[in-house]
């Protein structure tokens, strides 16, 4: 599809990698088990705590979407030049409803040359990290990549701590 096209497509995993060069990745993606182990540790005390009531809540509310890898079915369109292409569903959702994980590869963001790109989402992690994290989709990720590259977004992504 090219900019002006109308026409819409679903796209598969094998496409979203012919197409957009993307791996698909079904869930987050870490280099190694120490990263994994490293990333947790940088989560907030918080999220593991008090804050972390509600999200324990919504994880266990959501554990069957995220065990199954659940994404809310739609399709990939081109936008414009200046976004370019974009996730959309016909389903109608309403706050609160799960959409999917941003999936990726979790990886270090030093705070001083972060090497953002604009599949980026920030992973949450202390206030004052040694070190930030990210879920980068750029090479590895799903459809979801394609989501909120509105200035007047209409979702509201939150984190799951889905093991604590």
């Amino acid at each position: 599809m090219h900019e002006g096209d109308e026409k819409t497509e679903v796209y598969s995993e094998k496409a979203l990698r012919n197409v957009f060069g993307v791996k698909y990745a079904s869930s987050l993606k870490f280099n190694s088990e120490k990263d994994f182990r490293e990333t947790l540790k940088d989560c907030p005390y918080a999220l593991r705590t008090w804050i972390g009531n509600d999200n324990r809540k919504l994880a266990n509310q959501f554990a069957n979407e995220l065990k199954s890898r659940y994404v809310c079915p739609g399709i990939i369109k081109w936008i414009d030049e200046m976004i370019g292409y974009g996730f959309f569903t016909d389903k109608d959702i309403a706050k609160g409803d799960y959409i999917g994980e941003y999936t990726g590869l979790v990886r270090e963001a030093p705070k001083y040359n972060p090497d953002l790109n604009p599949y980026c989402f920030q992973y949450p992690t202390r206030i004052y990290p040694k070190r930030y994290r990210v879920v980068d989709s750029l090479f590895e990720g799903n459809e979801l990549r394609f989501l909120n590259h509105s200035p007047n977004p209409n979702l509201n992504p939150i984190c799951l701590l889905e093991r604590s």
